[in-house]
């Protein structure tokens, strides 16, 4: 086949595509995301959960006074010290989250917050459930944050944060560096 019948091959195939199943950007759905926050270290306290759109900024007002924080199951978060998420931020916040923010210097700092989709993680459906489980489930979940690579089964939400940074109860922070499979 010569070059010029390939190109006209590729026209024609390329043409045959229906545009009506293309979406326009007004059609795509950004999804919601949502952050479990509490007052006090350990998952104590008052507690909140916060939604938005992913990529935009949540203003967490009236300022809540947050020591841990947890996203949903496929997001990163930053948290902002600013309600416009302008101001300092802390390092990003994956699933499940972190039980003491102060161990970082970040706590009760946190006023607004952004958070992103892993790469090749989609979300079920545009509903979001909270980062604090009561239930045991097994997730599997291949993604990547900030360029590493992640590929692991988490098993028992409660067990998992346990077992991998010491707590006793609720979601910890894990890098995915040091993250192992179950």
């Amino acid at each position: 086949m010569t070059l010029s019948a390939f190109v006209v091959a590729a026209l024609a195939a390329t043409a045959i595509m229906p545009v009506a199943a293309l979406k326009t950007r007004d059609e795509w759905q950004v999804p919601t995301v949502c952050l479990y926050v509490t007052s006090d270290t350990n998952w104590d306290g008052a507690s909140h959960n916060y939604c938005g759109d992913a990529g935009t900024c949540v203003d967490m007002a009236p300022h809540f006074n947050i020591s841990s924080a947890g996203p949903d199951y496929g997001y990163t978060c930053i948290l902002y010290d600013t309600h416009d998420c302008s101001g300092a931020s802390y390092d990003p916040l994956s699933w499940p989250g972190s039980n003491d923010l102060g161990s970082v210097g970040f706590h009760r700092s946190a006023q607004g917050f952004k958070c992103y989709l892993w790469a090749g993680y989609t979300p079920a459906s545009s509903s979001s459930t909270s980062a604090l489980s009561t239930t045991t489930t097994t997730v599997t979940s291949t993604g990547s944050i900030a360029g590493t690579n992640i590929s692991t089964t988490l098993s028992s939400f409660l067990s998992t944060s346990s077992s991998v940074a010491g707590s006793s109860t609720g979601p910890v922070s894990i890098s995915s560096t040091s993250l192992a499979a179950s």
